[in-house]
């Protein structure tokens, strides 16, 4: 818990220190102590899951480059390869060494989203990786507290944000550096020579915590398969979730996915591991602190050259579009091995408007409604499977130029059921900048609602428009002052026959807008 403590204060000092509005907003971070090793060891409760489950992998890398006998007090390494860390050139992760008595005994780890790294960006009609922006290699950024000068002055030259690129650069480096002297005055404290008799008793204990977790599932295989939206066809995704005889591990193959794409959905293997882990153990032992210990049981296979594995240079700036989807295929293969502990299919993922100008760059996060349970209603306009939440609407009208007209829960548009579906959200904003912008829309879910469980029926699909006339998703659009747009997110898919549904929740509903009249007649056969 005090190793988890001192990677929430790195949190805290890197929030409020960064220059974006989507790391101080947004969340769009995160921060991890590493062992000597590179493994996971402590890693922060607010970090976007899909982050912390790759940072092993980030610091392997790092340590294959940079063996640790390379390092020395002072140094830090950076790196944004997408087939080594997230998925895209645009989370950038940052890595310092924490000395104890003369010696590099573990690594304090962070990266965050940068709004804009040159190149075209997140555009879905990315051809390859080489336009996604700068490629930063592994390399030393400081050297015995030292700037590597060459280096600043390449990402200084690669963005069209400059201070706001920089000043998060900084950040993160003072955010590490706290990390790493906590970590030192604990050693000092406690008179440990280092972290691996206190790792490996935390790892040791994680691990048979999953394990116990998995003995409790029903031996066996279970598949599951969506469509995602995809662009000119829709993109499937499909798993067989396996729990051996022994309930001692659970096996993920994702054979049978479609190949990768020439649009930039593809997600890379490491982007689909982070997710499936998320979604497995969120399921099975949601309680145990993560660490790496916590995801030895789990085997993910993804076969090499599809959607979820590209080669390497295949587009993925905006691989979440399709990555975001993993946790519901593999929950939804599970859900017949434990049926009490996943719900329905979720309005995700969240609805992402791109925007950029000459001098400005954000995002407009807007959320869709979670799935309903066996035991629960979904939550309404909820993060899923990300985290990161949308930036006040405030500060965007305060820093950009959009003015916010509207913002509401859509009624009727989470999926009826014994318990219903969260709802989707509506948001009407104007632009109103002197100089066009570019829109890219991120949408998904416009042809394929979320489904119900058990008997539950869909929620409301996506969609979004512009002067009332309907956006294509996901394809780039020019913005020009006065015009007027529309996000209307999808709703999560309900849990149960409708003809189970409490009346005097119905009732509730009703009064309160979330299901009107007609809907409760047409859905639930009664009028409340």
């Amino acid at each position: 818990s005090r190793l988890v403590a001192m990677v929430e204060e790195s949190v805290t000092t890197l929030v409020r220190t960064a220059f974006s509005a989507s790391v101080r907003e947004s969340n769009d971070l995160t921060c991890a102590l590493m062992d000597a090793e590179g493994a996971a060891l402590a890693q922060s409760l607010v970090s976007t899951p899909l982050h912390t489950a790759v940072k092993s992998e980030t610091m392997r890398a790092l340590l294959r480059k940079y063996p640790l006998a390379a390092w020395q007090p002072g140094d830090a390494a950076i790196s944004n390869d997408p087939w080594e860390g997230t998925g895209h050139r645009n989370d950038v992760t940052i890595a310092r060494p924490i000395f104890h008595r003369g010696r590099a005994v573990g690594f304090a780890v962070n990266d965050t989203h940068w709004q804009d790294i040159g190149g075209a960006g997140m555009q879905v009609s990315n051809r390859d990786v080489y336009e996604e922006g700068l490629g930063i290699p592994d390399c030393k950024i400081l050297r015995a507290g030292r700037p590597v000068e060459e280096v600043f002055e390449f990402i200084r030259l690669n963005t069209r944000l400059p201070e706001e690129t920089l000043g998060d650069l900084n950040a993160q480096l003072v955010a590490a550096q706290r990390l790493a002297d906590t970590v030192q005055g604990l050693l000092a404290e406690s008179g440990l020579d280092d972290l691996s008799e206190l790792g490996a008793a935390i790892y040791d204990r994680s691990e048979r915590a999953m394990r116990a977790a998995i003995g409790q599932l029903r031996p066996g295989t279970y598949r599951y398969g969506l469509d995602a939206d995809g662009i000119d066809a829709p993109i499937h995704l499909q798993a067989a979730v396996t729990v051996p005889a022994a309930a001692d591990r659970v096996i993920v193959d994702f054979s049978g996915s479609s190949p990768e794409t020439r649009h930039a959905l593809n997600a890379v293997r490491n982007y689909t591991y982070a997710w499936t882990v998320f979604a497995l153990k969120a399921a099975l032992d949601p309680e145990t602190p993560s660490n790496d210990g916590s995801l030895r049981p789990f085997d993910v296979q993804v076969p090499e050259g599809s959607v979820l594995n590209p080669r390497w240079g295949a587009p993925v700036s905006v691989r979440h579009q399709t990555g975001h989807y993993i946790p519901t295929v593999v929950l939804s293969a599970l859900a017949e091995a434990a049926p009490d502990r996943v719900i329905a299919e979720c309005g995700a993922p969240p609805h992402r408007s791109v925007i950029s100008g000459s001098h400005y760059a954000f995002t407009i996060n807007a959320a869709g409604g979670l799935g309903a349970g066996l035991h629960n209603d979904g939550l309404s306009a909820t993060a899923f499977p990300t985290n990161t939440v949308c930036i006040p609407l405030e500060m965007l009208e305060r820093l950009y130029p959009v003015l916010f007209w509207r913002r509401e829960l859509i009624a009727d548009s989470g999926g009826p059921g014994a318990h219903r579906g969260g709802l989707g959200q509506r948001i009407d904003f104007e632009f109103t900048g002197a100089e066009p912008a570019r829109l890219l829309p991120l949408l998904e879910r416009t042809r394929t609602p979320a489904a119900g469980r058990a008997g539950g029926l869909p929620g409301a699909t996506a969609g979004m428009t512009r002067n009332g006339q309907v956006l294509p998703p996901k394809v780039l659009t020019e913005m020009r002052a006065g015009d007027r747009f529309v996000i209307r997110t999808a709703g999560g898919g309900g849990f149960g026959d409708p003809a189970g549904r409490d009346r005097d929740l119905l009732t509730e509903d009703v009064d309160n807008g979330r299901v009107t009249r007609e809907a409760a007649a047409r859905a639930y056969g009664v009028r409340p």
